[in-house]
Formats: structure tokens, sequence, C-alpha cells
């Protein structure tokens, strides 16, 4: 499954422990390319991925997401994204203003791992709403990125913990999706 140039924004579900508001695959290979993901919700008291979910369900689950923004999503478990036993790339990419509940440091308001691999390179995970950047499973850092706290474990080649990314409202400020333009100073 392929997405480009998309804006999947205001999803809504309130199924216990199902799985993401936004965008749900199991066992499949997803690529989401230059698109925006925010404002969607996922309810449920156990749900996981307001934003994306990807996980392996007996089968290979792969997500690629490039060029992108994930904001404003929430869900009890990964707020932006959540990937269970998948193998997933993050590049160039923005998460920000996400949210997991309970606000608790496990439950990654950005990225929430199980199992798997996830590597995320040249990309923002900073300033969830609640919970923390990464979960207690980090990422694995392909350098260049940017975390507000420590969560995330970035500690490769230019990567920048515990900074302010100074992002601006989400707007279009240009191309075919909703971003996030840095401020200045």
């Amino acid at each position: 499954v392929a997405i480009s140039n998309s804006t999947l924004s205001g999803n809504s579900t309130t199924q216990g422990s199902s799985r993401g508001a936004g965008i749900a695959a199991s066992s499949t290979t997803l690529a989401v390319s230059r698109s925006t993901i925010s404002g969607n919700r996922h309810a449920g008291a156990s749900g996981s991925g307001g934003g994306i979910y990807v996980g392996d369900a007996g089968g290979v689950a792969r997500l690629t997401l490039t060029n992108s923004t994930l904001s404003g999503n929430s869900a009890a478990i990964g707020g932006a994204l959540a990937t269970y036993k998948a193998v997933t790339t993050v590049a160039n990419s923005t998460l920000t203003n996400n949210s997991a509940a309970p606000t608790g440091v496990g439950f990654g308001g950005g990225i929430w791992r199980y199992g798997g691999a996830v590597t995320v390179s040249n990309s923002i995970v900073a300033a969830q709403i609640s919970g923390n950047d990464c979960n207690a499973i980090p990422p694995t850092s392909g350098g260049h990125n940017i975390e507000s706290g420590t969560s995330c474990g970035f500690a490769g080649t230019g990567d920048q913990q515990s900074t302010n990314p100074l992002l601006a409202a989400l707007a279009n400020n240009g191309g075919p999706t909703l971003t996030h333009l840095p401020q200045k100073n």
C-alpha cells in the first residue's frame, strides 16, 4: 500500500483495543510519503496508533514514512505512531503535538515500539502533548534527529537531545500538505 501527497485528518474510533485511527496496517508493506496525518483520535481505553498503527499479525509488516508530518494525533498507546513487531523506517519527517494516555512514560506520545526494528533519521520527534517522545523501547538513530527530551535515545551523528525545535503551528507552508515551519530564535 502506498500513500503519497495526501492528508488523513479528523478520523476517530472508540473500539477498545483496536488499532490505527488514521491508518491501520497489519502484515503488509506500507509506504507513506509527502503526507500529513493529523487530528486523528483513538478514544479506546487500550487502543494504539492515533496516527498510524503497523503490526505483524502473522506476516511481515513494514512501514516506510518519509517527508511526512504526524501532528495532533492521540491514542492510549502511540499517539503518532505505534509499531508492533514491524520493520519501520522514519526519514525526513516530523512527529509533534501528539498524545498518549494515560500519560505514563511508557506509552510514547510520538513513537511506541514493541519488538521489530524502528530506525529514525533526519527527523523531528519532539514536543508531544502527553507521553514521552518515545516509549521504553527506543528506536535506532540513523542520525541528524531532534528530540525534545531523551526518551528516543538519539545519540547518533548530528542528533540533538533536549532541544526545542521551535515549530510553528500546522499550516500551509507551500506544497501539497500542511507542515510545521521551523521558527527562528
